[in-house]
């Protein structure tokens, strides 16, 4: 008589799908109408875990818990894996099957040498493998059961192989500086910090400026230096980590660009910082010069009589969140020079201003969101008399000085040739 439990490597076609699994219907008949109803439930993830056991074969960690029943086994624990077995070995067993799926099955099953007898471990019956069945597929039952990694610790596992993600890379720069609180320290220690939270934020095109990064290919790039993009990432995890904010209060992108308009001047990078172009998260600078430096360099250069290509500054360093306003930006900046295109270079700086007032007054709520696209389009703006005047739409005092500061520094020193556009009203 042979001892429960024991190991055996059986053969796969002594091996029975168990019709009582709690993954097929109640009404299940019998073994081969299991299998059918197990490959059904599967769905795409068959093909994914054919591919699985082609590549690496049967995981030698995790033997499949069966049962006598005559001369075959009763396979309780280990059904899908069987299923895929099957399908490789004998995909017309699944005639049902979408023919798009039949097809990659049949062709993983081509190139794949598909094992002919499996790694067992024999109970007695079903009561005497109940307690171990439980272990894998019910809830941690106080400590018991398997502990299924959190989001946090399943980024750190493919951090480890290799894998970083730009989600956990931003949690762990940020955990490591020491600016965040006790609470969201301890609950990053722990690996309960909740992934998807960051991920959510780094998938919205819009909102990534906000935060001083960006996403290139799927690596992680910073906007500014290190110092100033911790600013709002610490804020934004120690709000997630403290219950401040929820994937309720951040689910649309509105709610999450709204959020981050609001944070306070030292929550958010310091413009004059921003690097010339995105940078690699391990090639960014950890600091930048101090601002006093770059001021003095300007006087410097107005006091030689030193002349620039180009209408923008090289030293002004802004992320606008629009992608056309941002672009524009951009050519005044780097394309666009002021010898070659005088009445262009003012023409564009005042398409700039415009739409960047507007954008600073839909912000604010004194304009309505579709504002920008008038400006934009060939419908008629809002009637804003001239430049001060349009000055006036955005209403805090932190968006006033921004406006001001940034009409100081490119209007202040714009040569009189690119002028002319600006002697009338901005818009009629």
């Amino acid at each position: 008589m042979p001892t429960f439990p024991h190991d055996a490597d059986i053969d796969l076609a002594r091996l029975l799908a168990d019709d009582e699994n709690p993954r097929v219907p109640n009404d299940t008949r019998g073994p081969h109408e299991a299998l059918l109803r197990m490959a059904e439930h599967q769905g795409s993830r068959l093909p994914a875990l054919c591919a699985h056991i082609a590549k690496y074969g049967l995981n030698p960690a995790q033997r499949f818990i069966v049962i006598p029943n005559g001369r075959d086994f009763v396979v309780l624990d280990g059904n899908r894996r069987l299923t895929a077995l099957r399908a490789l070995d004998t995909p017309t067993t699944f005639p049902a099957l979408p023919a798009g799926r039949l097809q990659t099955i049949k062709r993983i099953a081509a190139e794949a040498a598909i094992p002919r007898t499996v790694p067992c471990v024999v109970f007695g019956d079903r009561l005497q493998a109940n307690p171990w069945i439980e272990l894998t597929h019910l809830n941690q039952r106080g400590g018991v059961s398997l502990s299924r990694w959190s989001s946090q610790q399943k980024a750190a596992h493919e951090e480890r192989l290799g894998r970083p993600s730009p989600a956990n890379r931003l949690l762990t720069f940020v955990r490591s500086s020491g600016l965040l609180s006790d609470a969201a320290t301890e609950l990053i220690d722990r690996g309960s910090f909740r992934m998807s939270m960051i991920d959510r934020m780094l998938e919205t095109k819009d909102v990534r400026p906000l935060l001083g990064v960006d996403i290139k290919d799927g690596e992680l790039q910073l906007l500014f230096p290190r110092d100033q993009v911790l600013r709002p990432l610490t804020k934004f995890i120690d709000d997630v980590a403290t219950g401040l904010q929820t994937s309720r209060s951040l689910n649309t992108v509105k709610q999450r660009t709204d959020y981050l308009s609001k944070f306070a001047a030292d929550e958010r990078p310091d413009p004059v910082t921003e690097l010339e172009v995105p940078v690699p998260f391990d090639e960014a600078p950890e600091t930048t010069e101090k601002r006093s430096t770059r001021k003095a360099a300007r006087k410097r250069d107005r006091a030689s009589g030193a002349t620039r290509p180009f209408l923008v500054p090289d030293t002004v360093r802004l992320q606008i969140p629009h992608d056309r306003v941002h672009r524009i930006y951009l050519e005044l900046k780097t394309v666009v020079r002021v010898d070659d295109a005088a009445n262009a270079t003012g023409a564009l700086y005042r398409m700039l201003l415009e739409m960047s007032l507007v954008l600073g007054a839909v912000v604010a709520g004194q304009l309505a969101s579709d504002s920008l696209r008038q400006v934009a389009g060939t419908s008629s703006l809002p009637r804003l008399t001239s430049t001060a005047t349009a000055c006036s739409v955005v209403s805090t005092p932190s968006r006033s000085r921004t406006a001001s500061r940034w009409f100081r520094t490119v209007s202040g020193e714009m040569p009189s040739s690119c002028a002319a556009p600006f002697m009338e009203p901005v818009v009629r």
